[in-house]
Protein backbone atom coordinates (compact mmCIF):
# COMPACT_ATOMS: atom_id res chain seq x y z
CA UNK A 1 0.00 0.00 0.00
CA UNK A 2 1.21 3.29 -0.92
CA UNK A 3 1.10 6.85 1.29
CA UNK A 4 -1.14 8.04 -1.27
CA UNK A 5 -3.64 5.27 -0.59
CA UNK A 6 -4.12 6.34 3.98
CA UNK A 7 -4.53 9.44 4.10
CA UNK A 8 -2.87 11.15 6.67
CA UNK A 9 -4.59 12.60 9.86
CA UNK A 10 -4.28 15.94 10.86
CA UNK A 11 -6.09 17.20 13.90
CA UNK A 12 -6.35 20.81 14.86
CA UNK A 13 -9.66 20.89 17.35
CA UNK A 14 -7.76 22.42 20.36
CA UNK A 15 -6.02 24.67 17.93
CA UNK A 16 -7.08 28.50 17.38
CA UNK A 17 -6.85 30.57 14.16
CA UNK A 18 -3.54 31.34 12.54
CA UNK A 19 -1.97 28.29 14.40
CA UNK A 20 -4.91 26.07 12.58
CA UNK A 21 -3.87 27.38 9.30
CA UNK A 22 -0.06 26.81 10.06
CA UNK A 23 -0.16 23.13 11.02
CA UNK A 24 -2.34 22.54 8.08
CA UNK A 25 0.38 23.60 6.09
CA UNK A 26 3.31 21.98 8.10
CA UNK A 27 1.25 18.73 7.82
CA UNK A 28 0.71 19.42 3.54
CA UNK A 29 5.02 20.85 3.54
CA UNK A 30 5.86 17.27 4.98
CA UNK A 31 3.81 15.10 2.80
CA UNK A 32 4.87 13.14 0.49
CA UNK A 33 3.94 14.59 -3.18
CA UNK A 34 0.86 13.20 -3.64
CA UNK A 35 -1.10 12.41 -0.52
CA UNK A 36 -4.27 12.52 1.14
CA UNK A 37 -5.22 14.17 4.24
CA UNK A 38 -8.02 13.75 7.00
CA UNK A 39 -7.87 16.99 8.71
CA UNK A 40 -10.64 17.35 11.91
CA UNK A 41 -11.49 20.86 13.65
CA UNK A 42 -13.86 22.91 14.87
CA UNK A 43 -16.35 25.18 13.14
CA UNK A 44 -14.66 28.41 14.39
CA UNK A 45 -11.99 26.97 12.06
CA UNK A 46 -13.39 25.63 8.99
CA UNK A 47 -14.04 28.63 6.76
CA UNK A 48 -10.82 30.10 7.10
CA UNK A 49 -8.65 26.66 6.90
CA UNK A 50 -10.71 25.75 3.81
CA UNK A 51 -10.10 29.48 2.46
CA UNK A 52 -6.27 28.95 2.94
CA UNK A 53 -6.19 25.66 1.03
CA UNK A 54 -8.21 26.61 -1.78
CA UNK A 55 -5.76 29.95 -2.02
CA UNK A 56 -2.89 27.41 -2.37
CA UNK A 57 -4.85 25.44 -4.88
CA UNK A 58 -5.02 21.87 -2.81
CA UNK A 59 -8.39 20.25 -3.22
CA UNK A 60 -10.81 19.43 -0.80
CA UNK A 61 -13.04 16.24 -1.85
CA UNK A 62 -15.43 16.42 0.67
CA UNK A 63 -16.20 18.19 4.14
CA UNK A 64 -18.11 16.02 6.84
CA UNK A 65 -19.65 16.82 10.02
CA UNK A 66 -18.83 14.70 13.13
CA UNK A 67 -20.76 15.55 16.30
CA UNK A 68 -18.96 18.81 16.99
CA UNK A 69 -16.23 18.89 14.84
CA UNK A 70 -15.95 18.61 11.13
CA UNK A 71 -13.51 15.93 8.72
CA UNK A 72 -12.38 17.84 5.64
CA UNK A 73 -10.57 15.64 2.95
CA UNK A 74 -7.76 17.05 1.34
CA UNK A 75 -5.75 15.79 -1.90
CA UNK A 76 -2.29 16.96 -2.60
CA UNK A 77 -0.51 16.71 -5.90
CA UNK A 78 -1.48 14.88 -8.96
CA UNK A 79 -2.73 17.99 -10.75
CA UNK A 80 -4.29 19.13 -7.52
CA UNK A 81 -2.29 22.34 -7.02
CA UNK A 82 -1.76 25.28 -8.86
CA UNK A 83 1.15 25.82 -11.15
CA UNK A 84 3.26 29.14 -10.19
CA UNK A 85 3.70 31.13 -13.48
Amino acid sequence: MSTSDTPIQVDITRDVCPMTQVKVKMALSAAPAVASLRVRLKDAALKNVIATLKADGVTIGAVERDGETFVLSVHKGAGTERRQT
